[in-house]
């Protein structure tokens, strides 16, 4: 992986965002004018949504509403946060997304697939964290959201080379992204992804698996217990993230993602998630059978 390039990392956060989905943005905008909506609705639809799930977590873990909260810790979940927010803030907080985003008129449609993955890694890991208790279903939610999102800033900053890293990739194993990125770009979604998850004041142990969200990290003598939590969390998106490509039928040419050979996967995967491989791939059979049912379709 490369090292981090503070000064490179710290133009593009300057100059690129990540998008909202307009159909979310809206939807909300029009749920927010109803005052009687219920909390769990609000919630829902905010969760969905990449960035406008950080922008709330961002906001209220600024010092103004630290300072009005009866506890002064750090906001870490989505329910927690916008409830902190309230839907009168929340409802300018959309505004200003949204003139943001139109006065940069984005391409919306090239980060379509960025979008859909997010939300199916985020549901699906969720699941699987429910169904094994290994881990907080709200941490796992959170990182199948946001695992990738220095790959919008990449598609913006390097609009013709990431063509090709894609082309490449496609090729690879899924684990090989962030090394091609290096080969082709001289940086990588996770370390784009982690000063982005600084940026955005999420958790230290969402942020840290951000950055090293395709492999299983060796336990380090500093941060042993950080590092146990951050890989199981890896561990269970990395199994999301494979379902979430056999659930929308992406056709990568690499193997991984062919017939019934989508299930492969690092062996160190199962043994972190204290399963064989045989029930770690019936759970990704039955999880898979039930994506429509997760995403609510």
């Amino acid at each position: 992986m490369a090292s981090l390039d503070i000064t490179k990392i710290i133009a593009l956060i300057e100059n690129y965002f990540v998008p909202c989905q307009p159909h979310i943005r809206k939807e909300l905008e029009q749920v927010l004018k109803n005052p009687h909506v219920s909390h769990e609705a609000v919630v829902t639809l905010v969760k969905k949504d990449v960035s406008i799930a950080a922008a709330v977590l961002q906001i209220t873990n600024t010092p103004a509403f630290k300072s009005r909260a009866i506890t002064q810790k750090p906001v870490v979940f989505l329910d927690d946060a916008v409830a902190r927010l309230g839907n009168v803030h929340l409802q300018r907080l959309i505004a200003t997304l949204g003139a943001r985003d139109d006065y940069r008129h984005m391409d919306h449609y090239r980060f379509d697939s960025f979008w859909d993955g997010a939300l199916d890694a985020a549901v699906a890991a969720a699941a699987l964290a429910r169904q094994l208790g290994c881990a907080s279903p709200d941490e796992a939610y959170m990182l199948g959201l946001f695992r990738d999102c220095g790959i919008p800033i990449l598609l913006q900053a390097f609009p013709q080379y990431y063509k090709e890293v894609l082309l490449t990739a496609n090729q690879r194993p899924l684990n090989d992204l962030p090394s091609i990125e290096d080969k082709y770009l001289g940086i990588n979604h996770q370390t784009v992804g982690y000063a982005i998850a600084q940026h955005w004041s999420l958790p230290e142990v969402i942020s840290r698996a951000i950055l090293t969200h395709h492999d299983i990290e060796p336990p380090s003598n500093t941060d042993h217990s950080l590092t146990i939590k951050k890989n199981t969390l890896v561990a269970l998106v990395q199994v999301a993230e494979r379902i979430s490509l056999r659930f929308r039928a992406i056709d990568y040419q690499n193997s991984n993602l062919q017939g019934q050979e989508w299930l492969s996967f690092d062996p160190r995967i199962a043994e972190h998630l204290n399963l064989d491989i045989d029930d770690l791939k019936n759970l990704m059979l039955d999880t898979l059978d039930h994506m429509e049912e997760l995403l609510g379709l």
